[in-house]
């Protein structure tokens, strides 16, 4: 075989076939390696709920689940302000987050409706108590196997 066809240009550079196999497997190696990254085939099981805040559903809240060890998982909320997550079985303290700041100063003036997030739209605002995990004191148990139902009332 003609050497010359098993090269690739890569940044300018020639590089051997063999040579950019090694370096991607070394590449994904180490980032499997890293602290956080890998492929974990833990179990994990769907927690649903809506988010409400005073009755009124919270459309698109970003929901923080955070277990006591591992990684925070994040999900969104539906326009109904329901959600569902895929967690591994624990305890979790939550976070929930669609806050109002608003960008507008005159507020003799009605903002654009349409340059609005839909919680801003709808005048729903959560807490800021409950937008950190740290004070929010909302806390869930995921069973193994179970129906995992968490509204989340605020």
């Amino acid at each position: 075989m003609n050497t010359a066809k098993q090269q690739r240009v890569i940044a300018g550079r020639s590089v051997k076939a063999g040579s950019l196999l090694a370096v991607v497997s070394l590449f994904g190696a180490a980032l499997l390696a890293a602290p956080g990254c890998s492929l974990s085939s833990e179990a994990t099981y769907p927690v649903t709920g809506v988010v409400t805040v005073r009755g009124a559903a919270v459309p698109n809240a970003m929901i923080t689940f955070v277990p006591s060890e591992g990684r925070s998982t994040r999900v969104t909320a539906q326009s109904d302000g329901q959600y569902t997550a895929m967690l591994p079985a624990g305890s979790y303290r939550i976070a929930v987050d669609a806050s109002l700041d608003s960008t507008y100063s005159d507020t003799s003036v009605a903002p654009d409706q349409t340059s609005m997030t839909p919680a801003q739209a709808q005048g729903v605002a959560v807490p800021e108590k409950y937008q950190q995990h740290e004070s929010s004191g909302l806390e869930y148990e995921v069973v193994e196997q179970q129906n995992n139902t968490f509204d989340i009332t605020l």
